[in-house]
């Protein structure tokens, strides 16, 4: 995409190019080229490094939720049933010692669903970092794995995708995120209290282009009537920004019309740097 030309002459007087001119043309061209290239390998590389670096935290948040996370919740399981079997078991306790055991086995059972509640939550940012459906299986088969945990909670969606081949960890990752915001959105907010709401998702491998599309016939809103910052929205777009251009996000809504997300990523550059790290 072209977003800006040398201005040589005038479309409106054309003339020849003097000799000079063209030898000026061309050191300028040489000057450019090995800059921009440089500038695109620069982006691949902090593309690649971020990329790492979301690894190298889901391992770590891999290890102290596997040593410590679930260290805790076996040990304070194990003292739930200790003060259960001291409650069960006649004549054991005196009844004032009954009252304080029952009041510590109601903190240690609410102290225990905090830590289960911060535990499932580290699962979830890890998969955040990086999924690894999608990085070991590909984009289409992390959005199908996504969407069929929904459905057998009872969301309507239908999944269509001619998408095989693998892309870029950094495409993979943000047409991911964003189709994973824009269907809870329609499950929250579109299809919502719809009993013939239903939503559609497609990823569309268009050789040089990949088109990811979610729609759901819900009740839509006015765009105009979405305050600036509204999270899910602005969510997707810093996700598309974060592709340098290569992406178009557009969010298109009706009142009672449904709602239609689409992102279109451009796969004309090709990029040589990026990799999947190793999953521990």
């Amino acid at each position: 995409m072209c977003r800006g030309s040398l201005g040589i002459d005038s479309l409106n007087n054309r003339r020849r190019f003097k000799p000079e001119e063209i030898e000026r043309a061309g050191l300028l061209a040489a000057i450019g080229a090995p800059a921009i290239e440089s500038a695109l390998r620069i982006s691949d590389a902090d593309r690649q490094s971020r990329t790492d670096e979301r690894a190298r935290i889901r391992d770590d948040l891999h290890d102290l939720r596997g040593l410590h996370g679930s260290t805790v919740l076996v040990e304070l399981q194990l003292a739930q049933f200790r003060l259960q079997a001291l409650l069960e078991t006649p004549g054991k306790l005196v009844s004032g010692a009954k009252r304080d055991v029952r009041m510590l086995l109601k903190d240690v059972t609410k102290t225990f669903e905090q830590a289960k509640f911060v535990n499932d939550q580290l699962l979830y940012i890890m998969q955040d970092l990086i999924d690894p459906v999608l990085a070991e299986e590909g984009l289409t088969a992390a959005v199908d794995n996504f969407i069929h945990k929904h459905v057998k909670h009872g969301s309507p969606i239908e999944f269509n995708s001619n998408l095989v081949r693998r892309l870029e960890p950094s495409v993979e990752h943000t047409i991911y995120r964003i189709a994973q915001e824009a269907v809870v959105n329609a499950i929250r907010h579109g299809i919502r209290n719809q009993p013939d709401g239903v939503i559609h998702v497609s990823l569309v491998d268009r050789d040089e282009q990949v088109e990811l599309a979610i729609t759901d016939n819900g009740c839509g809103f006015d765009p105009d009537s979405i305050r600036p910052g509204a999270l899910g929205i602005y969510a997707m777009r810093q996700r598309a920004g974060d592709l340098n251009g290569r992406a178009a996000l557009t969010v298109d809504s009706h009142v009672s019309l449904g709602t239609t997300v689409r992102l279109c990523v451009d796969l004309s550059l090709p990029q040589e740097f990026e990799k999947w790290p190793t999953l521990s």
